[in-house]
């Protein structure tokens, strides 16, 4: 039975006859989408553009029901988080060096989502998990990775409120391969739509409306705009939200300053007594202050002595090591007083991950373990990400989401006891991370 003939038999029922056509239209659709699949329908062009109209990308990220007492990692896989650190720590040596002002960003979301694009290309996989900080290593140990993360990381503690979501949309001229979507699905817990792009602000807006549901509506502008050249795109988003281990009392919180590169500026500073994980040296000193009702997640700052640079002092880090500087830290009495903090911020990633190794993939690269359609030449030509925090007394909230537009290209152009004090009155770096697996979450530079 087609569209319209149903709709005339809904207008011929003596309960619908003054129901307007536009009305039946929309239950008829709604009978659809609730999985109402007891007729054989056959749908005209008209019909199909109606039905593409209510399209909406699904939400498949794991909702733990019950907690564990830590991320279940191999060796291995505990060798892919330092590789994921350091990943993420090479970044914020990046962003700090050419990035004016503070700012936030989400390593491991960016890393999910060129990790989805690699598992799509067999000429540019090598050279996105090189830069990745990833050996050449299997690809289904390397995915397997991500499913532990993904199923581990919510599950550690549920009073802390972490979601890892993924998506990857192609358009319906290609034919997506059940492979693909199998390592997508089972491995990224993502959705995996074909739709229809040739509108691209209902494009644009069905990627918004999926952001800020995943961002718990952080984030609800997210694109600007949708290039009607993209035909393909990858999507994650990662949504945090933890109170700390003892919380900050309001009362104790007051205005100081804060001395920006700029010069002072007046901040409010929340001040807490409480057994942290402490390391001062005589470049830095770095406390760790633990987040949810275990401790499961914590806040690492970093803060360089006082005539000290702080890209220098990343750039420390970066050469020894995230694990070696924790490895250092000592649990002591520590009087923090840290400020407020409201943070966005928006990237665009193609000259940041070119700048550590990853270009063919901007250029042209085969994505037939993607498509069944060959060739099946695609450039990365949109690739950015936006974050945003807020830190109180009563903990963080934060949130990114990292988009990858792909176009698909003509083969031509193919190639392969004490106390101690930290006072954050200056500049200082920061990390958010979950503590069993040692992943970093988000790193970011507060310069007032």
């Amino acid at each position: 039975m087609r569209i319209h003939e149903l709709i005339e038999n809904l207008k011929n029922n003596n309960n619908m006859k003054n129901t307007p056509k536009s009305i039946l239209i929309c239950i008829f659709v709604s009978m659809l989408s609730a999985g109402c699949g007891l007729l054989d329908v056959t749908r005209t062009d008209s019909e199909e553009a109606v039905i593409s109209e209510v399209e909406e990308i699904t939400v498949c990220n794991p909702i733990p029901d019950k907690e564990i007492s830590n991320v279940p990692l191999t060796p291995r896989q505990k060798s892919f988080v330092m590789c994921g650190n350091a990943f993420a720590i090479r970044l914020l040596d990046q962003i700090s060096s050419t990035q004016e002002g503070s700012f936030i960003f989400s390593p491991i979301s960016v890393a999910l989502d060129f990790s989805m694009l690699a598992a799509g290309t067999t000429d540019s996989a090598s050279e996105i998990l090189t830069a990745l900080g990833y050996d050449k290593s299997d690809m289904a140990e390397f995915n397997n990775y991500y499913k532990t993360l993904i199923e581990g990381l919510p599950a550690v503690d549920l009073s802390t409120k972490l979601k890892l979501s993924n998506a990857v949309i192609v358009s319906k001229a290609y034919s997506i391969k059940d492979s693909f979507r199998n390592v997508i699905q089972n491995n990224y817990y993502g959705a995996v739509e074909s739709m229809a792009f040739d509108k691209p602000d209902r494009v644009k807006q069905i990627i918004n409306d999926w952001v800020s549901k995943n961002t718990e509506g952080l984030i609800p502008e997210f694109l600007r705009d949708f290039s009607p050249d993209i035909t393909a795109c990858m999507l994650n988003a990662i949504y945090f939200k933890a109170g700390w281990l003892e919380p900050f009392n309001p009362e104790l919180t007051k205005e100081d300053v804060f001395n920006s590169p700029e010069g002072e500026v007046k901040k409010d500073f929340m001040v807490s007594q409480q057994e942290c994980d402490f390391l001062e040296n005589d470049s830095f000193s770095c406390v760790s202050i633990p987040m949810g009702k275990k401790g499961k997640f914590s806040m690492t700052m970093v803060l360089p002595n006082k005539g000290e640079d702080i890209n220098a002092v990343i750039g420390t880090i970066e050469k020894e090591g995230w694990e070696s500087l924790s490895g250092k830290m000592r649990s002591e009495q520590v009087l923090v007083k840290i400020p407020k903090q409201d943070l966005k911020s928006e990237f665009d990633l193609i000259p940041l991950l070119k700048s550590v190794g990853i270009n063919r993939v901007f250029q042209a690269s085969d994505f037939s373990l993607m498509v069944e359609q060959t060739p099946a030449i695609f450039r990365v030509s949109q690739a950015l990400q936006k974050a945003t925090m807020t830190l109180d007394e009563g903990g963080i909230e934060a949130a990114a989401a990292t988009f990858i537009g792909m176009e698909g290209i003509s083969p031509q152009g193919y190639e392969q006891p004490k106390v101690k004090y930290f006072t954050a009155d200056r500049p200082y770096l920061f990390c958010i991370q979950e503590n069993t697996s040692g992943a970093i979450l988000f790193v970011g530079l507060n310069n007032g």
